[in-house]
């Protein structure tokens, strides 16, 4: 069937009011006064706002468990333009079709007609008056015809069509901000004999766009503990996404901790965070985050915060932008430093090999054909963010060098004739409902141990040069195979991925198993100083 854009109800997708809920026509209208929400990029920048509640959902893609990043095939007769555009299409409650890829102002006219017709069988039905006599203005389509030949730097995204092409926002080199240079690698507490590694969230590659998308509102809509903000459903994730794309800013802060996947969605989308209370964040929490480059954009004098208690939820907090006050210049390197910095050290593959190079093991070692690693998942079944992660991380590096056992389905891309008949399987019953984790990984029955007592065989016969635990403090299975084969510190990975608890966890583990003796440990929650391991 042909991909196209739709404003009908998506499967799953919250239920507006009905007093905030506009007519359909003038979604399909605000839709192409919005282009950029959907394409290339921003061709009324005078007309700058969050839209919230003015957005068009998309259609679900043909097969649910298609891995994001990967090209869904066209429909027949679908071609792709120079810069890669698919037909772009809307729909209209009458059923009629309109192709929004047109290079000449004639065929421009022959579809304003026919969107003309559209909206007057609408109103004909009982439908309310757009906006002005005639709907859209000459103006409106002389804008969108000359985007469409004008070229310009465009980039693909993991996306459902025809969210797969935008425009640029920086067409030339990416100047490098001054204040990245502040940022160091991190490295390991020094707690007397000791060590303790940060670690933080990551995103897959696949979900970090290419350059940093033309920008068409100030701010994203989603804003933490603004719950009438929550507007996406699980089939939304594109459109999560894309809202991110097309914002100068997406708001975030600590919540049950420091860390949290929202920062790294911001990132990847080519958007810049305001992270409200970055400044009390300790120095062990998000190691990779660029703090200083951060606090410099939170206290910019254009950026203003009205009744915003941190303390409190954000419900009453207002924020704007003074475009008087904006320094485009100094945006533009930051976004760009920023988005660059998300390629290089804050996708998974990038923390996997953080990890590896933190237990003393090089490229020369786990490139080898010989290599084999066991990622143990943990006793619970429930998603994990950092254990699924850094499980993604290992695969994309070392590929089918990695074992695993214990470790979540909602991952995989299973076919979409499997049944889906377990919340293990079902990605909207996990945290932030599967977005930017869930079917990323293809599933290889050859390296899945299902049964404890091979996998424990396999473990005492040093059939392994690393074993991983995803998270240690929600179990350490076969922790007395690991020990008793004689595994050393170096050969063993203890993730613990948890959210604020302070030292107890650190503390209660290694004085029960030894924990920081026996593996390599990373702690995504870092409090200043050390634990007290007596």
């Amino acid at each position: 069937s042909v991909v196209s854009f739709t404003t009908d109800k998506v499967e799953g997708r919250k239920k507006e009011s009905k007093d905030k809920k506009q007519p359909h026509h003038l979604e399909v209208l605000q839709y192409i006064r919005n282009r950029t929400a959907y394409g290339s990029g921003d061709l009324r920048p005078e007309k700058r706002g969050n839209n919230i509640g003015q957005r068009v959902a998309v259609t679900r893609m043909a097969e649910n468990g298609r891995r994001m990043g990967q090209q869904p095939e066209r429909a027949p007769g679908q071609a792709a333009d120079e810069q890669g555009h698919g037909n772009l299409r809307l729909s209209t409650e009458t059923t009629e079709m309109v192709d929004l890829r047109h290079a000449d102002m004639a065929s421009w006219k022959k579809e304003k007609k026919a969107v003309r017709l559209a909206v007057k069988k609408y109103v004909a039905a009982g439908g309310q008056k757009p906006l002005g006599d005639k709907g859209i203005t000459r103006l409106e389509y002389a804008a969108l015809a000359e985007e469409v030949n004008q070229g310009g730097r465009y980039a693909r995204v993991p996306c459902t069509p025809p969210h797969c092409v935008f425009r640029c926002e920086i067409q030339d080199e990416c100047k490098r901000h001054p204040l990245m240079d502040e940022w160091q690698p991190p490295k390991p507490r020094e707690c007397g004999e000791h060590q303790i590694w940060p670690i933080s969230f990551g995103i897959p590659a696949s979900e970090v766009v290419d350059c940093v998308p033309y920008k068409g509102s100030d701010f994203a809509t989603v804003v933490p503990y603004r719950e009438k903000s929550y507007v996406f459903g699980p089939a939304d994730e594109a459109e999560y996404k894309r809202d991110y794309r097309k914002a100068r800013f997406g708001i975030t802060r600590e919540k049950a901790g420091w860390d949290c996947m929202r920062h790294y969605e911001i990132l990847a989308a080519g958007s810049v965070p305001i992270f409200l209370d970055i400044d009390k964040a300790p120095s062990g929490v998000m190691p990779f985050l660029p703090k200083k480059l951060l606090s410099h954009i939170r206290h910019q004098p254009a950026f203003s915060l009205e009744g915003c208690d941190m303390k409190h939820p954000l419900g009453k907090c207002n924020f704007w932008l003074d475009e008087a006050l904006f320094d485009q210049k100094d945006y533009d390197s930051a976004a760009c430093s920023l988005l660059e910095h998300t390629k290089a050290r804050l996708t998974t593959r990038a923390l996997a090999e953080y990890a590896l190079r933190a237990a003393g093991i090089d490229r020369g070692q786990w490139e080898k054909a010989t290599f084999r690693a066991l990622y143990l998942g943990g006793t619970a079944h429930n998603s994990d963010y950092l254990r699924d992660l850094m499980f993604h991380g290992f695969r994309d590096l070392l590929g089918d060098k990695v074992f695993e056992y214990n470790t979540p389905r909602y991952m995989y891309e299973w076919p979409s004739d499997t049944p889906s008949n377990s919340a293990l399987q079902n990605p909207n019953k996990h945290w932030g409902m599967g977005f930017s984790v869930a079917r990323r990984l293809g599933y290889m029955p050859d390296r899945h141990l299902k049964e404890a007592q091979e996998c424990a065989a396999k473990i005492m016969a040093k059939e392994f040069d690393l074993i991983i635990y995803g998270n240690a403090w929600r179990g350490l299975p076969l922790w007395w195979a690991v020990t008793k084969a004689g595994y050393t510190k170096d050969q063993v990975l203890a993730l613990n991925g948890e959210d604020w608890h302070g030292w107890k966890q650190v503390e209660s583990q290694h004085k029960q198993e030894g924990i920081l003796d026996r593996s390599t440990y990373f702690l995504r929650e870092m409090p200043d100083g050390c634990p007290d391991l007596n």
